[in-house]
């Protein structure tokens, strides 16, 4: 009998249930995935659930914030109750102003 083919590609489980349902399962590993909306669609809120999953599956966790300045993007995302604060402090998610990081390395913005 056939059915649904069968994945075997090994999977990134989001912790987003909706997500990993539609995706069969998470991301694949070493998959490259954008994350695209408009403003207050939910781009910053997924992504940061995400990550949260991740630290606490023991995994380590980069955010690369491009737009908005991390002191406010943290600001907004303690809103959320997935969202603990501690991860940060303790650097399960670390948090990088691109700004910041084009100066370490002596680039600027174009």
């Amino acid at each position: 009998m056939l059915g649904a083919p069968q994945y075997t590609r090994d999977r990134c489980i989001t912790g987003i249930h909706g997500l990993d349902e539609i995706t069969r399962g998470g991301i694949p590993y070493g998959a490259t995935v954008l994350v695209g909306g408009t403003c207050g669609s939910g781009k910053t809120t997924l992504t940061m659930e995400f990550l949260v999953h991740g630290a606490q599956m023991g995994e380590a966790c980069a955010y690369f914030a491009a737009t908005e300045p991390s002191v406010k993007l943290l600001e907004n995302i303690r809103q959320y109750t997935f969202f603990d604060m501690d991860m940060v402090d303790q650097g399960l998610i670390n948090v990088f102003d691109m700004d910041v990081v084009y100066s370490w390395l002596g680039l600027t913005k174009a």
